[in-house]
């Protein structure tokens, strides 16, 4: 697991792992994405929503963390980085 997602909650390092799920048919649809957000959003709000803005907002650091990373790791899969091919003349 990426380091970024290990201060998420449970249920939001399981989301952002099955959304970023190598096979895409692996990954949830975006009504189910939408559901278990919304279901989500009910409790914490039913909680105090100064403590729930408190915690949206650290988590969306961490969500944009682990999507820098990804988009990172998927670069350096994409683009070997090894050292450029000498021309022969």
């Amino acid at each position: 697991m990426p380091t970024s997602l290990k201060g998420l909650p449970a249920f939001f390092r399981l989301l952002m792992e099955q959304c970023f799920e190598t096979n895409p048919k692996s990954r949830p649809s975006f009504s189910d994405v939408l559901k278990i957000l919304g279901d989500v959003q009910n409790d914490f709000t039913h909680q105090g929503g100064d403590e729930y803005m408190k915690r949206q907002q650290a988590w969306s650091t961490k969500i944009a963390q682990f999507v820098e990373e990804e988009k990172t790791n998927v670069l350096r899969q994409a683009i070997p980085i090894d050292e450029p091919e000498k021309k022969k003349f």
